[in-house]
């Protein structure tokens, strides 16, 4: 029934914005000695990830971004409800006309055209698939059981299905698990401004933990 109701809209470097701006932020944190010093490692949570275009897309930009900073390791938790989109996202096969959203400079070092079932596809490459746990999780949860904090969180376009007072909570139980200084970046379609929440408008759909 889960799998029936829920939403899966997507597609790789949807809201193209966003990951020009990931790419800003992991990039200004390599080139910081003092967070590099105070991390070695980064966390990204894909909060309902659908079939594994955000997530994929997440990773093919921060990978490329982390590179400048050797020893520093990569980790991003993909979840979603349904157990049907999670076991696709986790073959990480892409059709040949849904990879056109991807810039060149992914497309060419992370995507490897394959055969599948006869069909000509194109998967994600190993180093991409290594950095990403795939997981099931609601986000209704009454609490989150992470044991460590994420520096950068995408929940987009999923607060669109919620009412308000849903909405906070959500929010409010999000900005826990984010470290000092870590992001919450939600869809277009979504804002914050008329919830109650401890986090700071950085521009819009994008909120920062001070």
């Amino acid at each position: 029934m889960l799998d029936a109701i829920t939403t899966n809209t997507t597609h790789l470097f949807r809201e193209m914005n966003h990951f020009v701006l990931l790419r800003k932020i992991v990039t200004a944190w390599v080139d910081d000695r003092n967070w590099r010093r105070a991390n070695s490692m980064l966390r990204i949570w894909s909060a309902a990830c659908s079939s594994g275009e955000e997530p994929h897309s997440i990773a093919m930009v921060a990978h490329s971004a982390v590179q400048a900073a050797p020893g520093l390791a990569l980790k991003i938790l993909a979840t979603d409800l349904s157990r049907k989109v999670l076991a696709r996202a986790k073959t990480a096969l892409y059709d040949i006309h849904r990879v056109g959203t991807v810039p060149a400079e992914y497309k060419h070092r992370y995507l490897k055209k394959v055969s599948c079932d006869g069909q000509p596809m194109f998967q994600v490459s190993r180093e991409i698939r290594d950095v990403i746990t795939f997981a099931r999780f609601n986000l209704m949860s009454p609490t989150f059981d992470f044991r460590h904090g994420f520096d950068i969180i995408f929940c987009r376009n999923v607060m669109i299905y919620f009412d308000r007072p849903t909405q906070e909570t959500l929010v409010n139980k999000m900005a826990r698990h984010l470290r000092p200084g870590g992001y919450l970046i939600v869809g277009h379609s979504e804002s914050l401004s008329a919830l109650h929440h401890p986090l700071t408008y950085v521009e819009p759909t994008v909120y920062r933990k001070e």
